[in-house]
């Protein structure tokens, strides 16, 4: 799972100075996954304005959600328009997008259609940050959870 935040911290480099940095700058030790997943956050922050939201409310959704949420529920969630009282289909995100926006951080399971944090190390991470994002969406994502049909979100 490390090798593979590793991994995806190499993907926008073109240059084999630029590969070379990053390789000499990995981090090791009990700090290695702390800096693995600030390097993704710096990957999401780095996004356009929508792609970096829309991350923020998948990693807020999952962290916080009372239970594992599908890929359908997550979906639906991340549609939902505060203040609108129809559902627009079109604002449903695809499944691929949602996962490669995250940069790494978040992967679906095949058999279940579970969309989850990639180690219980990011849940440990994300629950240390949470404060932060608490202010920034705490009050959308209640506003979202009290429209949910049967508040299980």
């Amino acid at each position: 799972m490390l090798a593979q935040l590793h991994l995806n911290s190499l993907t926008e480099k073109v240059r084999e100075d630029d590969v070379r940095i990053v390789l000499d700058r990995l981090p090791t030790g009990s700090d290695a996954y702390n800096q693995a997943y600030e390097d993704a956050m710096q990957r999401i922050e780095g996004q356009d304005v929508d792609g970096k939201e829309l991350a923020k409310q998948v990693l807020y959704w999952i962290t916080c959600a009372k239970r594992p949420l599908t890929t359908t529920e997550l979906q639906h969630a991340l549609a939902v328009e505060v203040g609108k009282s129809e559902f627009n289909e079109n604002r449903k995100p695809h499944v691929e997008d949602i996962v490669s926006i995250c940069a790494g951080l978040v992967t679906v399971d095949d058999e279940s259609n579970i969309i989850r944090l990639v180690h219980y190390t990011t849940q440990e991470y994300f629950e240390r940050k949470q404060m932060k994002w608490r202010g920034q969406y705490g009050q959308m994502w209640e506003r979202k959870r009290e429209n949910a049909p049967d508040g299980s979100f």
